[in-house]
Order: C-alpha cells, then sequence, then structure tokens
C-alpha cells in the first residue's frame, strides 16, 4: 500500500459518503486512470474495510465490524469461496443476482469475483449447466436435475467431511480435494437430525440429499427476497 493509497483510504473514511474518481483526482493532483488502479489496489488487498461502488457516485468506503471481519477470513482459500460461490448460486437458480451484490458478500474486489467465475464454470461443464451473465443480473442455468445433482454432490462432500458416512455419489478431486464452508449447511443438517428424531424415521441417502437441496434452496431465496419457483418448477 502506497503513500497516495493511504491518502485515499483517510479521505473516503472522513467524508463517509461516495465520492467520485474525479473528486479523489483533483485533490491528489492524479490523472482518474491512477485513481482507479489505486481503488482496484484497496479492494484487493485491505480486508479491514468494505469498499462499495456505484456508477455515477463513486466509492463508499467502511470500517467492517468485527463479525463481518471474522466472516471475511473464514475462507483460507479462494477456492474455498469459489465452492461457496457455486453452492449459493446453484441454491438461488434460476434467479440472478449481481457481481457488486457477490461483491459485498464475500467482501473482495468485483475483479476477484470474475476471476472466480472462470473457475466455477469448468465445475459445471461436467453436468450440462453453464454461468450466465446477462444485463439483469448472473445466474447458472440448466436442466434443474442438473442443478440439483451438483448441490448433492457439494453438500455430501460436506457430509463426508464432517464424518457423516455417505456414498451417493462420485465426488470428483476438483470439489472433494477443497474445504466445504457454509454455515447454512450445519443450520439445515440440524433441522434434518430434528426432524428424524421428531418423526422416529431414517431417510436414505437420496431422500435425505434432495431435502437438503431444497431446504437450502428455500432459505437462501427467502433471505435474498426472490421468488422461490420462478417458473413453478419444484423438484421433490
Amino acid at each position: 500500500m502506497n503513500k497516495r493509497q493511504c491518502e485515499i483510504i483517510e479521505i473516503l473514511l472522513g467524508e463517509r459518503r461516495f465520492v467520485t474518481a474525479s473528486e479523489l483526482a483533483e485533490r491528489l493532483a492524479v490523472s482518474r486512470k491512477t485513481i482507479y488502479r489505486d481503488m482496484q489496489d484497496i479492494g484487493n488487498h485491505c480486508s479491514a474495510y468494505r469498499l462499495t461502488k456505484k456508477e455515477n457516485n463513486g466509492y463508499l468506503l467502511e470500517i467492517l465490524e468485527e463479525e463481518e471481519s471474522a466472516l471475511s477470513d473464514q475462507f483460507e482459500h479462494p477456492n474455498e469461496r469459489r465452492l461457496d460461490l457455486l453452492l449459493f448460486l446453484l441454491s438461488i437458480a434460476p434467479c440472478k443476482t449481481s457481481i457488486q451484490k457477490i461483491s459485498e458478500r464475500y467482501f473482495v474486489s468485483q475483479s476477484s469475483i470474475l476471476n472466480d467465475f472462470k473457475h466455477i464454470e469448468k465445475k459445471l461443464v461436467p453436468y450440462g449447466i453453464r454461468l450466465s451473465r446477462t444485463n439483469e443480473g448472473t445466474f447458472i442455468s440448466g436442466d434443474q436435475f442438473s442443478l440439483y445433482r451438483l448441490m448433492a454432490v457439494i453438500i455430501e462432500s460436506y457430509l463426508t467431511q464432517i464424518g457423516d458416512p455417505f456414498c451417493q455419489y462420485d465426488i470428483p478431486d476438483s470439489i472433494k480435494d477443497i474445504q466445504v464452508k457454509n454455515g447454512r449447511l450445519a443450520e439445515i443438517k440440524q433441522i434434518l437430525h430434528e426432524f428424524q428424531e421428531e418423526q422416529d424415521l431414517l431417510l436414505d441417502q437420496p431422500y435425505y440429499l434432495t431435502l437438503f437441496c431444497s431446504l437450502l434452496s428455500i432459505i437462501e431465496k427467502q433471505a435474498h427476497h426472490l421468488q422461490l419457483f420462478p417458473n413453478e418448477e419444484i423438484i421433490y
């Protein structure tokens, strides 16, 4: 972090509002192109702050609360974040989200998210589904069964990692070798555990994973105020 970038941080924290690149360039006597590069570096390397960019409004920098900093540190490796992002996109499919919202979700720059997309696309190929980006947003499209199949593979990998004896799917190394870190999964596992105890039943693996996928999809869509079943295609 150079001296000018530190000055930019001080300005943004002091203003507590959106500041345009033109205003920063004028105050620091540099070009807007230089400011753009500096903001890119700040977004990539300052994990203690949340950087928000809005078209025509500029940049807003906020100090993260302790719990938010802990969330940003949850993923020790980019591959862990990418797998969590893949699971999130699968769970809200076919609903759309924006790169900005994803960036804010993981406290990383939008360029980092775009790079994550490249890795995610490779994981989608064997399942015949794809990552689509339109003016309306980013989403995963494809056959509903294939979407649930990949969700189930990631969830099974998580269950296996925490010690549950699952053998429903052949989990590819590109997923099996990555630690699945997602707080929602622990919550849903507890819900299903309590359900099975209360009803005195044991769900077989295919049905258990299907319920797991359905609950994750419903919870994520409700949490982000998305329509639960846009095309009224419900998988039981």
